[in-house]
């Protein structure tokens, strides 16, 4: 990139930081990654994984804050130093709009150069359902932000019945690529599964009930008799957890728990993949869903709203559509997907900097 162009603008992240690897946390760590292989230096994170009574030991990767009023100090000084600020939140419950709306009025001091980017899928029906004097708080957040990130077209309209004009508000995957990323080898026991099993199914989940667990378990249980080695790897997750999960009953040896995995092994693991599966209930925009995308595998996810092109999608919770449309690309043994690597939201973000900056 042009040497002139690097000072153009500085920059505060906002949000969770690895570890562990995951959701909001894994969009700014990409982010940040990405924009310093552009050759942008003026980037800073502010962690709020990180606020405590306990000022943490000092981390190269970000700034911490050592309480609220801290927290407050720190996004005041880089916005009075000029520093455009984002904060990446899930935006689906009061203390995410308290963030918000403290970043915001931060922001306000920098000519309300501040984005705030909405991560989780939930957001319409916390936005709809919230309550009169929260809904004043919620409102005064989005009228003081420059910019308003959302993941899907529901999140736009529910933004929108706030009075926020639609030319501040926009559509932006929070998955940037995965170039600037260091891939390195799956974990032996990941290995070892997927040398004595196939077809590979996979995802990346959590235990909270959204992530659909139950479906992904029934679905290789009825996929077994015609696909006999078939194996299942759940990122994300590691064994301790087999004991809350009853469905496993029946498929132990199916099923081989990858834990948490930094951002290289995790596409390390989805290249051991035969078919990606995203069975959540509901879903912003998924990273882990763009991940194999651009890995250039399989992607079977629940018709939620905002899904990319190129997803082969199946009803919401409904087993059986999960169960038909896995057999179907199981059986095509030939199907060769292209890594694609215009799924990224990298130039996108990178210009709106820039014209923030002017």
């Amino acid at each position: 990139m042009n040497e002139q162009r690097q000072p153009q603008f500085r920059l505060l992240l906002i949000g969770p930081y690895p570890p562990p690897y995951g959701g909001i946390a894994m969009t700014i760590f990409d982010l940040r990654h990405y924009l310093a292989s552009q050759g942008f230096s003026n980037v800073s994170v502010l962690n709020i994984n990180k606020i405590s009574k306990n000022r943490d030991a000092k981390n190269p990767d970000y700034l911490s804050a050592s309480g609220q009023l801290n927290y407050l100090w720190k996004l005041v000084a880089h916005s009075m130093s000029g520093y455009i600020l984002h904060i990446e939140t899930n935006g689906h419950n009061f203390k995410s709009w308290l963030s918000i709306f403290v970043c915001v009025m931060a922001g306000v001091l920098n000519g309300r150069r501040t984005i705030v980017a909405l991560g989780s899928g939930n957001v319409p029906e916390y936005l709809n359902n919230v309550s009169f004097w929260k809904k004043i708080v919620i409102g005064m957040a989005l009228k003081l932000a420059g910019v308003i990130i959302c993941r899907n077209r529901a999140m736009v309209e529910a933004v929108q019945a706030f009075g926020i004009e639609l030319s501040r508000i926009r559509i932006v995957p929070g998955f940037v690529g995965i170039e600037s990323r260091m891939v390195g080898s799956a974990p032996e026991n990941v290995r070892l599964f997927c040398d004595s099993h196939a077809p590979i199914l996979g995802a990346a989940v959590m235990m909270s009930p959204e992530y659909g667990i139950p479906l992904l378990c029934e679905s290789v249980k009825h996929l077994k008799d015609l696909f006999p080695k078939i194996g299942l790897v759940l990122m994300g997750v590691g064994p301790e957890v087999a004991c809350d999960i009853p469905e496993l009953s029946g498929i132990e040896d199916r099923v081989v728990f990858a834990g948490h995995l930094s951002p290289g092994i995790m596409v390390a693991v989805m290249k051991e993949l035969r078919v990606f599966v995203r069975p959540t209930f509901f879903d912003g925009d998924s990273l882990s869903v763009r991940e194999a995308l651009a890995v250039g595998i399989p992607v079977l996810a629940s018709a939620t709203p905002g899904r990319p092109a190129g997803v082969i999608e199946f009803r919401v919770g409904d087993c059986s559509d999960l169960c038909r449309k896995l057999e179907d690309v199981l059986s095509q043994a030939s199907l060769k997907y292209l890594p694609n690597k215009q799924i990224g939201s990298g130039p996108t973000l990178l210009q709106l900097y820039l014209d923030f900056a002017k």
